[in-house]
């Protein structure tokens, strides 16, 4: 539920900022994990000009999809945990226990 505005600068963010590595930092500072859970990165629409003689892996739409054998169920995510990064051993070793690890790392 986010203004039109909102949603317009995202947009714009997204198209400036292509292929410039600023889209996973974007997705977790936004907490927008319902944009990419249960979805694969896909290619484009493939024509076979050599009627069946290719090994590329094909959705049902005719997108190419070269994840589906390794991830069929799309990226799985845990809100709960994953927006959070695992703290070194040796960081909390260092601290003398005072820092303790994050939410689902343990």
């Amino acid at each position: 539920t986010l203004s039109p505005l909102m949603n317009e600068i995202r947009r714009e963010r997204r198209v400036e900022f292509a292929f410039e590595a600023f889209r996973h930092s974007d997705l977790m500072r936004w907490r927008a994990h319902h944009l990419f859970v249960g979805k694969r990165p896909l290619g484009g629409k493939f024509i076979d000009y050599y009627n069946g003689a290719s090994q590329v892996s094909v959705n049902a739409d005719g997108n190419v999809d070269f994840w589906m054998a390794q991830i069929p169920n799309g990226y799985e995510f845990d809100p709960d945990r994953d927006y959070l990064y695992p703290i070194p051993q040796d960081q909390i070793t260092l601290t003398g226990g005072a820092i303790t690890q994050n939410p689902g790392w343990e």
